[in-house]
């Protein structure tokens, strides 16, 4: 990216480019929102965030103990 002699356009621009890059994301299938981290889960088949992944954990795969 180069740089004008505009500031205001130059943060346009370069907020710009920054959405363009999020929108190349997966999208969680959880919060429907663009992966921004640097890894995804795929949990039965579903392609998650982290936080949607431990949600997805909890719901799903979590059982209390009992006592005897």
């Amino acid at each position: 990216m180069f740089y004008t002699d505009n500031p205001a356009r130059d943060a346009e621009n370069y907020y710009l480019e920054a959405e363009r890059e999020v929108e190349k994301r997966p999208i969680c299938e959880g919060c429907e929102e663009h992966i921004q981290d640097e890894y995804l889960y795929r949990i039965d088949g579903m392609v998650l965030c982290f936080d949607c992944m431990m949600e997805h954990i909890k719901d799903n795969y979590r059982e209390r103990i009992e006592e005897e």
